[in-house]
């Protein structure tokens, strides 16, 4: 019956059970959450940090008047520090925990295929990314429009596209884990993943032509600087479509 069954037969009912399955489960919780608290706290942080450093330094510290600026880098650091790992966390089951649980194996008896079983859990999760990701931005916008004056958004805008494509690396490589390991395994090779990213970061060579340059690149536009963007993004890209065509032979070699 495999061989009859189309490389992405029942996407789009896989789609809408993953998205479904994601709207009824904490999931949509995790990094909305998260993401909101970053985008409230980090225009009100850049704004009042001169003052609580005053407080500690001293009245009389010469410290430079903040802009929207800070309020954009505190926005790109806290998606590249914390929310890189936040999503490590929360996708290492996402193929795991269903064959764990015997409900891939349910599923899988239908006239469905692995490949679209695997992409469906990626799509739907790039989905939630991007919507919790849009809604805080718009958020980290509109309150840096309160606090600061005048504000450029370019920035703002160019640094968070960088790190969506980031976060999809993220989503491509998990999926690709979580069909070969279980939950914590998946977590700590994606974990030794990002970290080796970080360490090649260092190399110059490495930051302007790999996706390791990709988290750098992230913090540097959000800050109003020019970094390497063509060459990470285009690699990155491609890295992930490695990844997904690597889950999708290892899926099709796991037994349920």
């Amino acid at each position: 019956m495999r061989g009859s069954i189309g490389m992405f037969a029942g996407f789009g009912t896989l789609l809408h059970k993953e998205l479904t399955e994601i709207r009824r489960t904490w999931r949509w919780l995790v990094l909305p959450g998260l993401l909101l608290f970053f985008a409230v706290t980090g225009p009100v942080g850049a704004r009042l940090s001169p003052e609580l450093l005053r407080s500690v330094l001293g009245t009389d510290a010469n410290l430079p008047t903040p802009t929207y600026l800070d309020s954009w880098a505190q926005w790109t650091k806290n998606l590249t520090q914390l929310g890189v790992f936040v999503l490590l966390g929360t996708l290492g089951g996402t193929v795991s925990g269903e064959v764990r649980q015997g409900t891939a194996l349910l599923v899988l008896t239908k006239p469905v295929s692995r490949t679209a079983f695997l992409l469906a859990k990626a799509v739907a999760n790039a989905v939630l990314v991007l919507v919790a990701v849009l809604v805080g931005t718009l958020v980290t916008w509109a309150l840096t429009i309160a606090l600061f004056h005048p504000v450029e958004a370019g920035p703002l805008m160019r640094a968070t596209a960088a790190w969506l494509v980031l976060a999809g690396l993220v989503i491509c490589l998990m999926v690709a884990l979580s069909a070969r390991f279980s939950a914590l395994g998946s977590v700590g090779y994606g974990f030794g993943v990002i970290i080796v990213l970080s360490l090649l970061a260092l190399w110059g060579p490495a930051t302007r032509w790999t996706p390791a340059g990709l988290m750098a690149t992230v913090v540097h536009l959000g800050a109003g600087q020019s970094a390497p963007v063509l060459w990470p993004v285009l690699t990155t890209v491609v890295l992930m479509a490695v990844c997904l065509v690597l889950g999708v032979r290892t899926l099709a070699r796991r037994e349920l």
